[in-house]
């Protein structure tokens, strides 16, 4: 099964709210998860205590460097498809973490900070595949944007990226409540209430493109496990907004 991991050395980078959104678009589409909260905040596992987990999803969490690989080995087994979420680090966890994945999603906001924290990420995914002598793929991702005006930082920010033959994600994480209510209230995106929080379609409309997309990086030995859940996040990521 496929294992889709965050990885960024700075923290607050928007690790765990995109493990969530994927995570949640995964079951919603009918797929089983396994969220692998590497955190050591264990921020799934307090999310958990707030209304339960949905039953297709599971979430290890407590996780060590001593246990990480054997974490994903048993998620790939329990599962359609696993999600890591990392410590801000690029410490021996994070490392085993890349080395078992098949997508590794790195999100950058859009800062110089970011940046160059983006590429540490970058030098450490290819340092792996060195030493494996296989390609890691990944790409760069979003966060936190503003589609209504971005400003020249972030523009230049992630302009660089892609100037410098970097990956990165057509969608973007945008800045929406509705991902900070989550963590607030439980459950998945599509268990939040319009009552609780505003903007909500526009919340579903762009994890649902931002998932599509996501899958669509997979490697083709894993399209098995993109191609159901693709199929039903296609039609509202093609009517997603800029």
């Amino acid at each position: 099964m496929a294992v889709i991991t965050m990885a960024c050395p700075k923290g607050g980078a928007g690790k765990t709210t995109l493990a969530m959104v994927l995570a949640g678009e995964l079951v919603q589409a009918g797929r089983t998860v396994t969220v692998i909260d590497g955190d050591p905040n264990t921020p799934f596992k307090n999310w958990k205590t707030i209304r339960g987990c949905h039953r297709r999803m599971k979430i290890r969490s407590e996780i060590t460097e001593d246990t990480i690989i054997d974490e994903i080995e048993a998620g790939k087994e329990e599962s359609d498809l696993v999600v890591v979420d990392l410590e801000g680090s690029a410490g021996l966890m994070v490392t085993y973490a890349i080395t078992r994945s098949d997508l590794v999603l790195v999100p950058i906001q859009g800062s110089v900070l970011d940046r160059d924290q983006g590429i540490r990420a970058v030098r450490l995914i290819r340092r792996n595949e060195k030493a494996l002598e296989r390609t890691i793929p990944f790409t760069i991702v979003g966060t936190r944007t503003n589609t209504a005006v971005q400003g020249r930082t972030q523009k230049h920010t992630f302009q660089e990226m892609v100037d410098a033959g970097l990956d990165f994600l057509g969608s973007q994480l945008i800045e929406r409540e509705a991902y900070r209510a989550i963590f607030s209230f439980g459950g998945t995106l599509h268990d939040l209430r319009p009552e609780q929080v505003g903007g909500l379609a526009n919340a579903k409309e762009n994890a649902a493109a931002l998932t599509f997309d996501v899958l669509q990086r997979l490697p083709k030995k894993r399209k098995a496990a993109r191609k159901s859940v693709s199929a039903k996040l296609k039609p509202v990521a093609k009517g997603r907004a800029a």
